[in-house]
């Protein structure tokens, strides 16, 4: 069970994110040694690892990471990367919190409660809205990614 200050998320979900994001000439060892640190730094378990109770020792120690290396992590918090990263684990936070309170306001509504009512009516539209940004947002994002590829391709060729 996922403590107080704990996120819990779809990690099947965070993994496709992050490899769909860290691209280009990142190594399999530094993706998952990217993931991993995504996970340690924001708290979120998974079922074989408690990311949220790991001292900075702790996930030094068991992913065998130097100071250095350590550090180039540390530094990739402040890359577009990182924070692509940071903002759909936001987002997808934030929709989870806005379907629960859905669900309590639906349940009132039904049985009465005017207030509830008129907060549904409001839900409803910021989530027809939030649809509508979610798609815009996928598209604009995929635009991005084929600008930065295209970008990284220097038209060599190798033989």
């Amino acid at each position: 069970m996922a403590g107080k200050n704990t996120k819990t998320i779809d990690t099947k979900f965070l993994t496709s994110v992050i490899n769909s994001i860290i691209v280009g000439n990142s190594k399999a060892r530094s993706r998952f040694v990217k993931y991993y640190y995504f996970l340690w730094r924001n708290k979120i378990d998974t079922t074989q690892t408690k990311f949220s109770e790991m001292t900075e020792e702790e996930f030094l120690k068991r992913y065998n990471l130097t100071e250095k290396r350590y550090n180039t992590l540390k530094g990739w918090e402040t890359t577009k990367e990182y924070k692509r990263i940071k903002l759909l684990l936001l987002e997808a936070q934030m929709i989870d919190d806005i379907l629960k309170i859905y669900d309590v306001m639906r349940e009132k509504a039904l049985n009465g409660d005017d207030k509830a009512v008129k907060t549904l009516l409001v839900l409803q539209e910021q989530i027809q809205k939030l649809n509508k940004d979610l798609n815009f947002s996928k598209v604009m994002a995929q635009q991005e990614q084929a600008q930065e590829h295209e970008e990284d391709d220097d038209d060599l060729i190798l033989e």
